[in-house]
């Protein structure tokens, strides 16, 4: 397994940035953001697969030890009335398959 690198500065998005026009229902996976540790200040986007506690992990299988979310991301949450859990900071929500 690999080891957890930190990202500080996240959030998390339902749309990559690298494809802004996209509609959010025809990428419906989450996004972390973030600037990651030994990258020199580059900020890194990554598709979601699992979060448990404050580890993330990635479809490459890439992990990410969440540091300290984005201050934009605190007042997004802030105006829609959203806390964030400290020991579980990401949920993922899975759709339930059709009957």
């Amino acid at each position: 397994m690999k080891p957890a690198k930190l990202i500080d500065n996240w959030s998390v998005t339902n749309v990559c940035p690298s494809n802004p026009y996209r509609a959010p229902e025809v990428d419906p996976h989450l996004h972390l953001q973030g600037d990651v540790a030994g990258r020199n200040g580059a900020v890194v986007t990554t598709r979601l697969v699992s979060a448990r506690g404050r580890i993330c992990t990635t479809r490459t299988g890439s992990r990410y030890r969440l540091g300290t979310p984005a201050a934009e991301y605190l007042q997004w949450m802030k105006e829609r009335g959203l806390t964030m859990d400290e020991k579980q900071p990401v949920k993922i929500r899975r759709a339930k398959a059709a009957p």
